[in-house]
């Protein structure tokens, strides 16, 4: 699979805690991620219930996937 071929990526998941609207007004970056290279996965943070909820950044993480090169 390329990024040229036409696909629609989907996720199974076991549990939906909670789906929110939420305004980009709310979003910063992501502080406490100590491998800086790791951090370009992330597309910010924010408070949710007392607590930080990382935002995965899913177009980076899976062209990365798809574009990795096989052996």
């Amino acid at each position: 699979l390329t990024k040229h071929e036409s696909c629609s990526p989907g996720f199974k998941v076991d549990y939906v805690h909670d789906i929110i609207e939420l305004p980009v007004s709310k979003i910063r970056p992501v502080s406490n991620i100590a491998d800086k290279e790791k951090v370009k996965y992330f597309t910010g943070e924010f408070e949710f219930k007392s607590r930080t909820v990382i935002m995965l950044n899913m177009r980076r993480l899976l062209d990365e996937l798809i574009d990795e090169p096989k052996e």
